[in-house]
């Protein structure tokens, strides 16, 4: 293991759950990869064919502050994997805030 790689498992670090069994390293890039994951999805639903129908539903303006605040809190986690756990749990529920929504517009005809 490269020296400055924190490898200690979840639990160590008290985390419990999903994390329990999982190095801090690999938390923190999944954080940071499901955060890239759910922007390129925004991005497609926001610059899509229906994308003026995503952006003018009523929770546009909170998914799109929540998405803001994400990427700030994200660019000073460094190597912190209690709270790169805390965004992972922030980012799923953004994540089904958007599903809600596609799938309402997508029921509507308005969603991809």
């Amino acid at each position: 293991m490269a020296r400055g790689i924190d490898s200690r498992l979840g639990k160590a670090l008290g985390l419990v759950g999903r994390h329990a069994e999982v190095p801090a390293f690999e938390i923190v890039n999944d954080a940071h990869s499901r955060f890239l994951s759910s922007t390129s999805r925004l991005i497609t639903l926001e610059y899509g064919s229906n994308g003026d129908a995503f952006k003018n539903h009523p929770l546009w303006p909170l998914i799109d502050r929540r998405r803001s605040h994400l990427a700030g809190q994200l660019s000073v986690l460094g190597g912190d994997a209690i709270g790169a756990a805390a965004l992972l749990e922030e980012i799923r529920q953004l994540d089904e805030v958007v599903d809600g929504v596609a799938a309402e517009l997508n029921a509507a005809g308005g969603a991809e």
